[in-house]
């Protein structure tokens, strides 16, 4: 089948979208990506097989409507079977795709919406009743248009009571290798920024003071770069690595930080970093929310709050001696890539056409 991978929020190398999902089905079917690409390559073949369109988009509030009008031109020239969609707005234009091409409809929710939209709003205009009302608006739109959709694939058991679905495909990693681990390098990848950075910078600087050798290496991108760690004896930011290199970065990591402001949509999430560590036999120092909780009761790591520098600090120095019984504990981890749950999902689709 011809299967179309759009995202109006994410970028065209996601880690779910396609590193995941667009090369395990790029196995069994032609697959394109349609998201936000900064370089704004247009078409290109990468090394697996996946037809890369991006657009010029930026992800922020104010500029989702002119990113949802470049995903919709994008994807018209597209005479795609499936339509595969990641968030609410990709969705929508999913709708019009099945009416106009009888395109099949997947829309995969990897995100709390009505949650993210109202932060977002809340951020925007600092007024309850909007936030309430945006989340509210945003719920019963979503349900409305996920009428229209085949086959519908939640992230974990929590969505899964939250809306219909027919399938619950983790956002595990895949492709990772398992090391012991000791010392005191810490370190982190991924996107900076509500990422409380600065915090776990705080937190390694306190910590030089009992540990002068210690260092955190921090990689990634930044969309404000207020949040940007400032480099020194102790601390160093590489910088946007590529993909493909990130264990190789992790290599002499002795503990991974996968800290999160407080929103209540981190409450109960299960951030997809927590297990990329995990299964690499890294440490996790994570914040201390229901959806971590299975870090603390598994030692995989400790859990913190990382607004309080100074108990944080004893958390971690009290971890430090732990490393490597922690990391013998991630060995026993079982998580991994859905790859089969995503391709039976599609061949019950296919069977319909």
């Amino acid at each position: 089948m011809r299967v179309l991978m759009l995202s109006t929020v994410h970028g065209v190398h996601d880690h779910r979208i396609y590193h995941k999902e667009a090369v395990s089905l790029s196995k069994r079917h032609n697959v394109t990506v349609i998201a936000i690409d900064k370089s704004c390559n247009c078409e290109d073949v990468d090394n697996n097989g996946v037809l890369i369109r991006g657009f010029d988009g930026k992800i922020s509030l104010r500029d989702h409507i002119p990113n949802c009008v470049m995903a919709l031109a994008s994807s018209l020239c597209y005479n795609a079977d499936v339509i595969h969609c990641h968030e609410p707005s990709s969705l929508f234009i999913g709708c019009i795709h099945k009416f106009l091409q009888g395109s099949k409809l997947i829309y995969d929710r990897h995100e709390y919406y009505p949650r993210l939209i109202g932060e977002k709003v809340k951020r925007l205009f600092k007024n309850n009743f909007m936030t309430k009302l945006a989340e509210k608006v945003e719920s019963i739109a979503e349900k409305v248009m996920m009428v229209y959709a085949d086959r519908i694939i939640v992230v974990d058991a929590e969505m899964s009571e939250q809306v219909r679905n027919d399938a619950i495909i983790h956002n595990y990693p895949e492709g990772l290798t398992w090391k012991l681990r000791e010392g005191t390098n810490f370190g982190y990848v991924g996107i900076i920024n509500h990422r409380k950075i600065p915090e776990s910078v705080k937190i390694i600087n306190e910590l030089s003071k009992h540990i002068p050798e210690i260092k955190y290496k921090i990689a990634g991108m930044a969309f404000d770069r207020s949040d940007l760690p400032e480099d020194n004896n102790n601390v160093h930011y590489h910088g946007v690595i590529p993909h493909n290199t990130i264990q190789e970065f992790l290599a002499d990591t002795s503990f991974g930080f996968c800290l999160y402001d407080k929103k209540p949509r981190y409450e109960t999430a299960r951030s997809t970093k927590t297990f990329e560590y995990i299964m690499s036999g890294i440490p996790v120092i994570a914040s201390r929310t229901v959806g971590n909780q299975f870090i603390e009761d598994n030692s995989y790591g400790i859990l913190i709050d990382p607004d309080n520098i100074e108990e944080s600090v004893r958390a971690v120095l009290e971890a430090i001696p732990k490393c490597a019984e922690y990391s013998l504990n991630c060995k026993n981890a079982k998580f991994g890539w859905e790859e089969e749950e995503l391709l039976s999902l599609y061949e019950s689709l296919e069977k319909e056409s």
